[in-house]
Order: C-alpha cells, then structure tokens, then sequence
C-alpha cells in the first residue's frame, strides 16, 4: 500500500498554491503497556514552489500529526500487527477526502490498539473491556 499521493495545495493565507506529494506513513506508536498499536498518516513533501518562491515559505505536515483519532480494533484477529497495519492505513486511505482540512494545516492520523476479544462477545462484554483499558490510562 503506502503509495504517494500527488495534489495541488489550494492557495492560503496569501501564499501561491505549489504541489506537493503526500506519503502514507503507518508505523508503530508507543504504548505505555505494550498494547499494539499502529499509527496511519501523511507526511507532505514540497515538490514544486512557484518562481521566487523558497520551499520554506511554506508550512508543510513533515511530522506525525498532533491530533489523533483513536480506534479499538476487537476481531479476534486485532493482536497481529500486519492486520493492524492494513486496517490503519485502510480507514486512514478511505476517509481522507472527508477529514482533509489543508488548507487551514490541520492534519489528523489514526491510532489504531489492538484489543482482540472472541467473536461471540457480547456488545456488554466489549465496552465493559474497553471502558477498562480507559480506566487503565
């Protein structure tokens, strides 16, 4: 998966647009207790700046996002990390048009824990465990 993405970035704050290629990043994030989990984002790099322009007049998104949106994946198949992994950049991929807020430069990224639980748990059985692993932070 973790293709590029070109685009244009529409002009803001007074600044010319310039093109820009976005990179899918899914990585391992920390955890304070070894739960898995897997972070999906874009990482921006300057391609093209018009004329007089220098690459860094531009704020560009060359670091993990800030701002998070945190996922509890419960299949029972959630503890492998490859599943994690293409789960991660599939939601991230999948939502992006809806989420993308460029133009104002705030970017999100998707956590995604590992918190597998048995086909047959009940809904019950789900949010007790995850009200629990909240708890637990």
């Amino acid at each position: 998966m973790s293709e590029t993405i070109l685009t244009q970035r529409r002009s803001t704050g007074g600044l010319p647009p310039i093109k820009i290629i976005g990179h899918y990043i899914v990585e391992e994030a920390p955890s304070h207790d070894n739960t898995p989990c897997i972070t999906a984002w874009v990482r921006d790099e300057i391609i093209q700046v018009p004329d007089r322009w220098e690459v860094s007049d531009f704020r560009i998104n060359d670091k993990r996002p800030m701002w998070s949106i945190q996922i509890y994946a419960t299949t029972p198949q959630s503890d492998n990390r490859d599943h994690l992994r293409a789960l991660a950049e599939t939601l991230h991929r999948e939502t992006l048009q809806d989420r993308d807020n460029t133009a104002g430069g705030w970017y999100n990224r998707f956590d995604v824990w590992g918190m597998p639980l048995p086909v047959d748990a009940s809904d019950e059985e789900r949010v007790a465990k995850l009200c629990r692993r909240r708890d637990s932070l």
